[in-house]
């Protein structure tokens, strides 16, 4: 019975702490974030890449999030996106496989499976999107 109560406390604490940082804007890390583009005193022009599905609130909160990471955390911001772009996924790009040992090339992985990219199982869990959506947009305090 123990067991099963620290299971399911384990399980809630990542469940929060993935909710949370869904809301959290990252910097780019080559893939999605945000970038500082101008900044003045009291605006910024950001690019946020964002990999996620399509969520207007949640990307809404992103921007506005990145606005005070960007600026002042005490103040609030208004939106003024510029320009909306979808991107290639970098990630989805293929990579050289494998590390070089003597005269060889070995590759280490866990499965090798094809089932192509439009598997009911990659797009229900949204591993590497196809594309990112870029967003440009200016901050200004309300």
């Amino acid at each position: 019975m123990m067991k099963k109560v620290l299971l399911f406390i384990g399980f809630a604490t990542v469940g929060l702490t993935m909710t949370a940082c869904q809301n959290i804007p990252q910097r780019y890390n080559g893939n999605a974030g945000y970038k500082v583009e101008s900044k003045t005193n009291n605006s910024a022009i950001i690019s946020y890449t964002l990999a996620v599905q399509p969520n207007h609130a949640l990307n809404q909160t992103k921007l506005e999030n990145a606005c005070k990471k960007v600026l002042t955390e005490s103040l609030n911001y208004s939106v003024k996106v510029l320009s909306t772009d979808e991107i290639i996924n970098p990630a989805n790009t293929p990579q050289s496989a494998g590390i070089n040992i003597g005269h060889s090339q070995t590759t280490f992985g866990l499965a090798n499976t094809n089932t192509g990219d439009n598997s009911a199982s990659r797009t229900a869990l949204g591993i590497h999107p196809n594309t990112l959506t870029v967003i440009r947009y200016e901050c200004t305090p309300k």
